[in-house]
């Protein structure tokens, strides 16, 4: 476990989470955030995202009866959270998660429970109708703008705030930042990470703490075509012989698994946690 130190007031955080966001974003070739066929897989069987979807739910431990705000999920944590009891609204831009989330609150008769708001953070101001006593955003802050993501937490959130980002980058950056000169000829810009956030955060005056842990990739993926798909995806489309190089480095860089195939090496993931109100 690690803890942050105190942010150095000599830099402007924000202003730097917002410009190595826009960095990320000039990546050539990028499709930024997850891929949709990447989203209709993991829905699709939800084996892929379990480790991670119960490594969530055990630091959430939302309490037995409340009102979670989730934003922009990609695992099957919306349903954990519900059948405890609890009443779910995803935040969600993905067409897949919305459709899977829709058809999950029907199979299980959870439809008073499960709730969805298509959009993203910008979208909360407007989307929301109430003030959740706990948002829980894990891994999902795709955005330039801090401060909007602290007004609309304010706007809807009364109580417990926790964001989860990566403290260092996962195994699948670290793929791709192998990758892309090698498949594309160009180089990747990696996301801002937890430091960033968290210090940008304090800047902004939110009484936020944070505790970094170091865990495996939370991503599993069926066969090694399904990996090959998703990078091919993340790069906008690739061609055959793009394809096998792709394949070829994977082959190297991915361990069996009893339901199938992880990224080999593990990352810091960060809790960043407050209190609204």
């Amino acid at each position: 476990m690690m803890q942050m130190k105190e942010p150095d007031s000599s830099t402007d955080w924000v202003e730097t989470w917002r410009l190595t966001y826009n960095q990320y974003l000039s990546t050539p070739h990028l499709v930024p955030e997850e891929p949709e066929e990447t989203i209709r897989l993991s829905m699709a069987d939800p084996r892929l995202w379990v480790t991670q979807a119960k490594y969530l739910m055990e630091r959430v431990a939302p309490p037995s009866g409340s009102s979670v705000l989730l934003v922009g999920d990609r695992s099957m944590l919306p349903y954990l959270i519900s059948r405890k009891g609890n009443r779910v609204t995803e935040v969600t831009k993905s067409e897949a998660m919305i459709d899977s989330l829709t058809k999950c609150a029907v199979k299980h008769s959870m439809e008073s429970r499960i709730s969805v708001i298509a959009g993203g953070w910008e979208h909360l101001d407007t989307g929301c109708t109430e003030k959740y006593p706990l948002l829980v955003a894990p891994y999902s802050l795709f955005t330039p703008d801090l401060e909007a993501v602290v007004r609309a937490v304010n706007t809807c959130c009364s109580g417990r705030v926790v964001l989860f980002w990566h403290g260092t980058p996962p195994p699948i950056a670290v793929a791709m930042k192998e990758l892309w000169p090698k498949v594309l000829g160009c180089e990747f810009n990696d996301i801002p990470h937890a430091d960033c956030l968290y210090r940008g955060l304090r800047q902004l005056g939110v009484p936020a703490s944070i505790v970094c842990k170091e865990y495996p990739d939370g991503r599993l993926y069926p066969t090694l075509g399904h990996a090959v798909m998703d990078l091919g995806a993340r790069m906008g489309g690739v061609d055959e012989q793009q394809d096998g190089i792709i394949r070829q480095y994977l082959r190297n860089h991915l361990n069996m698994e009893h339901n199938g195939l992880r990224y080999r090496g593990k990352s810091m993931h960060a809790e960043i946690t407050w209190t609204v109100g």
